[in-house]
């Protein structure tokens, strides 16, 4: 995990950072080639969204606190820095609208890079800065550094072929007992996740549906159909103030942009959401996706989605 961890944190890096000062800067510019180009993969950006390869960022911190050994590099690095470029990556890559002026303290606080793009798409309003909260915070990363100082992450008493063999589960047990309680429900949800056959299982999971051959019902008309009955679509400023306006015929969707990407990182949030609401608590996401494969259904739809703004696309994805 701890190596995860470091490529995690390099193609944040690569991806919060913005590419003029990733170029100019002599420890960074290798995650920039010469034609200026970031050089992370769409595949490996999909695989870093997926639920199943979820790092906790507590373990970032670890991984981060531990190469700190002044506080003036934690506070720039752990404090300042990381959750920047948390927050700036989420943003690169949300296929709906995010959360404006979210504090970045706050990020730190946050499971892992998906629970972090989560919450930035689902809240509504920014959560208030709390300068008592991000003293607490700063007060944790002191105290987890002391802690880490006296942790011995290997035994020098064992051989060095079971240090090898051990060091990545007694990584992830340190992180355990580091971590603060509200966290090691988290930590533990990502060891069961590691251990499941996701092989088998990843080529199922979301397309199940998809390949049983059964008629679909359709309880609401199409966009096209829409389109031709005189309602107009616009771009509502949140995933949920879609409405539907019977004074002016207007319907009110959120901005989304298509990729690649999109539709795994779209996916992933729609299991998370499954994942962490209660019963009685409402499926923002499923719901918002169950409506939009409602409204398109053939390129038509999405050309006229595309064309009142609610679609974004590059040419080179076809609205088939």
């Amino acid at each position: 995990m701890a190596v995860d961890g470091l490529f995690l944190y390099d193609l944040l890096c690569c991806y919060g950072i913005n590419m003029e000062v990733l170029a100019n800067s002599s420890s960074l510019c290798h995650l920039v080639n010469s034609a200026g180009r970031r050089l992370a993969h769409e595949t490996t950006i999909q695989e870093a969204m997926m639920l199943e390869n979820q790092i906790p960022i507590f373990v970032l911190k670890v991984i981060l606190i531990a190469e700190c050994s002044h506080m003036a590099h934690r506070i720039g690095i752990v404090v300042d820095f990381f959750p920047k470029i948390l927050l700036g990556f989420c943003e690169y890559f949300s296929p709906l609208k995010t959360v404006e002026n979210y504090p970045p303290y706050k990020a730190l606080k946050h499971a892992h890079l998906l629970d972090s793009l989560y919450h930035l798409v689902t809240l509504r309003h920014s959560p208030e800065w709390n300068p008592e909260e991000e003293e607490e915070e700063l007060r944790s990363i002191e105290e987890l550094y002391e802690k880490l100082r006296s942790a011995t992450l290997v035994p020098a008493m064992f051989p060095m072929y079971l240090q090898t063999a051990r060091i990545g589960d007694h990584m992830i047990d340190l992180v355990k007992e580091l971590a603060p309680p509200e966290l090691q429900k988290p930590i533990e949800l990502v060891q069961d996740l590691l251990e499941l056959p996701w092989s088998g299982l990843r080529s199922g999971t979301f397309s199940a549906a998809a390949e049983k051959d059964l008629p679909k019902e359709r309880l609401f008309p199409r966009a096209s159909e829409l389109n031709k009955a005189g309602v107009k679509f616009s771009v509502a400023d949140h995933i949920i103030a879609i409405r539907f306006d019977p004074y002016t015929v207007t319907f009110y969707l959120p901005f989304i942009r298509l990729n690649i990407s999109s539709e795994v990182i779209i996916r992933n949030l729609v299991a998370y959401d499954v994942m962490i609401k209660s019963e009685k608590e409402p499926l923002i996401l499923n719901r918002y996706v169950d409506l939009m494969i409602g409204l398109i259904d053939t390129a038509d739809d999405v050309k006229v989605l595309k064309g009142q703004g609610i679609i974004s696309k590059p040419e080179s994805i076809s609205e088939e």
